[in-house]
């Protein structure tokens, strides 16, 4: 959970700058027992209330994304997973106005040694 509230000290005007509250869940589930899990990933935002005179408003949103990674017993280290963020293709804005990327796939692998 995120909250920041920014406002300027002499004219008491509420600066744009601060993100709006923000609430991160983030679930991951064995699935069997062959080293597979699978995961959600939601991040839920406010709609910014506070914002400068003449910033346009944010509104709220919900990102959701999915995922299944393989660690394997027999290869110690090694981990392999496939996401999908922003599984709804939700058109959202952070805070700054800065669109958020849409649906994408991402193949991750790692070893550590």
């Amino acid at each position: 959970y995120n909250r920041t509230e920014s406002m300027d000290a002499s004219s008491r005007e509420w600066l744009g700058s601060g993100n709006p509250d923000t609430l991160i869940s983030d679930i991951s589930i064995p699935v069997g027992h062959g080293g597979v899990s699978a995961g959600w990933r939601a991040e839920l935002s406010a709609a910014a209330t506070h914002v400068k005179k003449g910033d346009p408003h944010q509104a709220g949103y919900a990102v959701h994304s999915f995922s299944l990674s393989y660690k394997p017993v027999s290869v110690k280290g090694f981990e392999a997973s496939v996401t999908l963020d922003n599984a709804f293709n939700k058109l959202a804005m952070n805070g700054k106005g800065v669109p958020l990327s849409g649906r994408t796939v991402s193949l991750y692998t790692r070893y550590q040694w």
